[in-house]
């Protein structure tokens, strides 16, 4: 499965306004959709306030994915930079439902240049940076 998010721009209406805020005075939603690469087919797609972040929509879609398929399917997760809260992931079925495993200890990812300033301070485009997972990252990463 492929994720990714992006910003809608619905009609400009006072409701639609109100209902899912504005972004450069113009309604604007929020909307997250996993893919089915090898099938062709979007399994879920979530819209919400355009306020809402893009993790928690994937959160929403990942779940929901898995309530779909339910028991007895692997699912590799393939994301963009604006996910950098954990290292590829799969799920698997098991006795009491579903259970993560990571797939790669190193790994290569897009991530934004203020991806952990405190640690690289300016990142130049393209530049390679090693990240170190400590404890309090993993929790946070898990989180």
């Amino acid at each position: 499965m492929a994720i990714d998010g992006s910003i809608l721009e619905l009609p400009n209406t006072p409701a639609l306004a109100e209902a899912f805020g504005t972004l450069s005075e113009l309604a604007r939603a929020r909307m997250s959709h996993p893919f089915d690469v090898a099938n062709g087919h979007c399994l879920s797609a979530t819209q919400a306030p355009c306020a809402t972040s893009e993790r928690d929509l994937a959160r929403r879609n990942i779940a929901e994915v898995r309530r779909i398929l339910g028991p007895g399917h692997c699912i590799l997760w393939l994301e963009d930079r604006g996910y950098p809260w954990t290292a590829p992931k799969a799920f698997r079925p098991s006795r009491s439902g579903w259970s993560g495993i990571t797939l790669a200890k190193n790994i290569s990812c897009a991530c934004p240049p203020t991806f952990y300033p405190e640690e690289f301070g300016p990142v130049a485009r393209d530049e390679w940076v090693a990240i170190t997972v400590t404890p309090n990252r993993a929790r946070e990463f898990a989180a």
